[in-house]
């Protein structure tokens, strides 16, 4: 998953990620992992920094954050602190908070986006596309580790491609109905 995902959003020595002290311990672990993978360093931001726009975005900047995978409110706090200004870093951010909006909205600070779907089996990334305007907004990308998800109809077998039906979670220990519903775009996107 790490090495997928790094390779994804292009993470380079030297670089830093931020996380929060408040986040869910999976997705910590998974973004300091990520960074030290990548001979990155990984800032763990105080509590509640969200909550402060202003402060927020001067620890992005002062700290050298280049990547940051977070909520769609947080990511709204950023766009609220930098108050029109732009940003050069890499916005990890769930299919399921991003939106059209919320897309344009980061694509037009000078973000790059990438749009990621965390099972709830894992409460990890298992997929991640690039977005490149907001009508990528509803992008699951490409799993990160191949052959771990798939779209099947309720007979179980794989529902062709463009035809939506339930997505699947299937790794060794784990095989769950995610309870997202998905459909396989002919360049082996995942799309809502």
């Amino acid at each position: 998953l790490i090495d997928s995902l790094a390779a994804l959003v292009k993470l380079l020595p030297g670089d830093r990620a931020m996380c929060f002290a408040d986040d869910a311990p999976a997705q910590r672990m998974f973004t300091v992992l990520a960074a030290l993978a990548a001979g990155s360093e990984a800032y763990v931001a105080p509590s509640g920094l969200p909550a402060d726009p202003a402060r927020l975005v001067g620890t992005l900047v002062d700290e050298g954050i280049a990547w940051m995978h977070a909520s769609g409110t947080t990511w709204r706090s950023v766009l609220a602190g930098l108050a029109g200004r732009s940003v050069d870093m890499v916005a990890l951010v769930d299919v399921t908070e991003l939106g059209a909006e919320l897309a344009r909205q980061l694509l037009d600070s000078g973000c790059t986006l990438v749009s990621t779907y965390r099972s709830h089996a894992l409460m990890l990334p298992v997929s991640a596309g690039l977005v490149r305007d907001e009508r990528d907004c509803m992008l699951f990308g490409k799993p990160l580790i191949a052959g771990m998800l798939d779209v099947q109809d309720q007979g179980g077998a794989r529902a062709p491609v463009s035809v939506g039906a339930s997505l699947r979670l299937g790794l060794p220990g784990v095989d769950a109905d995610t309870g997202s519903l998905a459909r396989w775009r002919a360049d082996g996107v995942l799309q809502d």
